[in-house]
Protein backbone atom coordinates (compact mmCIF):
# COMPACT_ATOMS: atom_id res chain seq x y z
CA UNK A 1 0.00 0.00 0.00
CA UNK A 2 0.93 3.30 -0.56
CA UNK A 3 -0.53 6.91 0.33
CA UNK A 4 0.19 10.14 -1.52
CA UNK A 5 -1.75 13.68 -1.99
CA UNK A 6 -3.19 14.17 -5.03
CA UNK A 7 -4.75 17.59 -5.66
CA UNK A 8 -8.42 19.11 -4.59
CA UNK A 9 -10.67 20.54 -7.05
CA UNK A 10 -11.43 22.74 -4.15
CA UNK A 11 -8.47 23.39 -2.01
CA UNK A 12 -5.61 21.27 -0.80
CA UNK A 13 -5.08 18.03 -1.26
CA UNK A 14 -7.15 14.77 -1.33
CA UNK A 15 -5.62 11.87 0.19
CA UNK A 16 -5.20 8.96 -2.42
CA UNK A 17 -4.77 4.90 -1.93
CA UNK A 18 -2.54 2.65 -4.06
CA UNK A 19 -3.06 -1.20 -3.33
CA UNK A 20 -1.63 -3.51 -4.25
CA UNK A 21 -3.82 -7.14 -4.12
CA UNK A 22 -2.11 -10.23 -3.31
CA UNK A 23 -2.67 -13.14 -5.82
CA UNK A 24 -6.64 -14.41 -5.22
CA UNK A 25 -7.73 -11.46 -3.36
CA UNK A 26 -9.79 -8.97 -4.76
CA UNK A 27 -11.11 -5.08 -3.15
CA UNK A 28 -14.25 -4.75 -1.02
CA UNK A 29 -14.87 -1.16 -0.85
CA UNK A 30 -17.81 -1.79 1.72
CA UNK A 31 -15.72 -3.87 3.86
CA UNK A 32 -12.64 -1.45 3.37
CA UNK A 33 -14.89 1.24 4.53
CA UNK A 34 -16.29 -0.69 7.45
CA UNK A 35 -12.89 -1.11 8.24
CA UNK A 36 -11.69 2.50 8.32
CA UNK A 37 -15.05 3.05 10.37
CA UNK A 38 -13.82 1.23 12.92
CA UNK A 39 -10.51 3.27 13.07
CA UNK A 40 -11.07 5.79 16.06
CA UNK A 41 -7.78 7.35 16.06
CA UNK A 42 -8.70 8.15 12.39
CA UNK A 43 -10.06 11.33 11.35
CA UNK A 44 -12.23 12.35 8.66
CA UNK A 45 -9.47 14.10 6.48
CA UNK A 46 -7.37 11.30 6.71
CA UNK A 47 -9.86 8.58 4.94
CA UNK A 48 -8.51 8.11 1.19
CA UNK A 49 -10.74 9.58 -0.93
CA UNK A 50 -9.38 7.62 -4.08
CA UNK A 51 -8.30 3.89 -3.95
CA UNK A 52 -6.02 3.01 -6.99
CA UNK A 53 -5.90 -1.08 -7.38
CA UNK A 54 -1.88 -1.19 -9.04
CA UNK A 55 -1.29 -4.77 -10.80
CA UNK A 56 1.95 -4.06 -9.20
CA UNK A 57 3.20 -0.87 -7.21
CA UNK A 58 6.24 0.56 -9.13
CA UNK A 59 9.37 0.19 -6.76
CA UNK A 60 13.22 2.08 -6.92
CA UNK A 61 16.31 0.39 -7.00
CA UNK A 62 16.26 0.07 -3.25
CA UNK A 63 13.15 -1.66 -3.41
CA UNK A 64 10.35 1.31 -1.81
CA UNK A 65 7.43 2.34 -2.90
CA UNK A 66 8.11 5.01 -6.07
CA UNK A 67 5.24 7.43 -5.66
CA UNK A 68 6.18 9.91 -8.11
CA UNK A 69 4.68 7.92 -10.81
CA UNK A 70 1.31 7.46 -9.08
CA UNK A 71 0.80 11.18 -8.11
CA UNK A 72 1.81 12.16 -11.67
CA UNK A 73 -1.01 9.86 -12.77
CA UNK A 74 -3.47 10.64 -10.63
CA UNK A 75 -6.96 8.80 -11.43
CA UNK A 76 -5.78 8.85 -14.95
CA UNK A 77 -4.83 5.56 -14.87
CA UNK A 78 -6.02 2.27 -17.30
CA UNK A 79 -6.40 0.15 -13.36
CA UNK A 80 -9.36 0.44 -11.06
CA UNK A 81 -10.10 3.62 -9.09
CA UNK A 82 -12.56 4.06 -6.21
CA UNK A 83 -13.86 7.40 -5.22
CA UNK A 84 -15.83 9.35 -2.86
CA UNK A 85 -17.88 11.62 -5.15
CA UNK A 86 -18.79 13.40 -1.81
CA UNK A 87 -17.02 14.01 1.09
CA UNK A 88 -17.88 10.90 3.87
CA UNK A 89 -19.78 9.23 0.93
CA UNK A 90 -18.82 5.49 0.56
CA UNK A 91 -16.41 4.89 -1.82
CA UNK A 92 -17.71 3.35 -5.78
CA UNK A 93 -15.78 2.50 -8.56
CA UNK A 94 -14.83 5.38 -10.37
CA UNK A 95 -15.90 5.59 -14.05
CA UNK A 96 -15.79 7.69 -17.49
CA UNK A 97 -18.44 10.65 -16.32
CA UNK A 98 -17.28 10.32 -12.55
CA UNK A 99 -13.27 11.06 -14.24
CA UNK A 100 -15.25 14.17 -16.42
CA UNK A 101 -17.48 15.36 -12.97
CA UNK A 102 -14.59 15.88 -11.00
CA UNK A 103 -12.22 17.33 -13.48
CA UNK A 104 -14.93 20.11 -14.30
CA UNK A 105 -15.24 21.01 -10.30
CA UNK A 106 -11.68 21.44 -11.10
CA UNK A 107 -12.15 23.93 -14.00
CA UNK A 108 -14.78 25.57 -12.11
CA UNK A 109 -12.67 26.35 -9.61
CA UNK A 110 -9.96 27.42 -11.38
CA UNK A 111 -7.69 24.54 -10.53
CA UNK A 112 -7.77 22.79 -13.71
CA UNK A 113 -3.74 23.75 -14.35
CA UNK A 114 -3.09 21.11 -11.05
CA UNK A 115 -4.51 18.27 -13.38
CA UNK A 116 -3.35 19.14 -16.79
CA UNK A 117 0.33 17.56 -17.38
CA UNK A 118 0.98 14.50 -16.23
Amino acid sequence: AAVYPVPDPVTGDMVMLALEMSQGHSFDAAAFDAFLGDQRDLGTKWSPRLVRIVRSMPLTANNKVHKPPLRAQKWRTDETVYWRAERGGALTMMGAPDVADLETQFEANSRAHLITAL
